[in-house]
């Protein structure tokens, strides 16, 4: 639920959400040019690691989108993170609450 509020906010207001069988997404952006999120089937914008960071959906949305200026917005980055990916909730303890 935070990439959908992250993108319209900052990203597009316009923007509209599609939800697809994992074995159609990739012929629907063909055809239609979306950019997908979160598929898992090896693009962009999915989880990725760092070093010893784990990135949650939400951070590669804010790294493709240079969202970095907002230092509330990368304060909740690292809450998402720390909820959405293994082994983070001990550095973020808003993310407990």
């Amino acid at each position: 639920m935070a990439c959908p509020w992250l993108i319209r906010p900052f990203i597009n207001p316009r923007a509209q959400f599609i939800f697809l069988p994992r074995e159609q997404i990739m012929d629907f952006v063909e055809k239609t040019g979306a950019i997908p999120f979160g598929t898992g089937t090896g693009i962009k914008l999915d989880h990725y690691e760092e070093g010893d960071i784990k990135h949650c959906i939400f951070d590669a949305i804010v790294r493709k989108y240079n969202l970095f200026e907002d230092t509330a917005l990368v304060e909740l980055q690292k809450v998402v993170r720390a909820v959405d990916t293994s082994g983070g909730l001990e550095r973020e303890p808003l993310a407990w609450i």
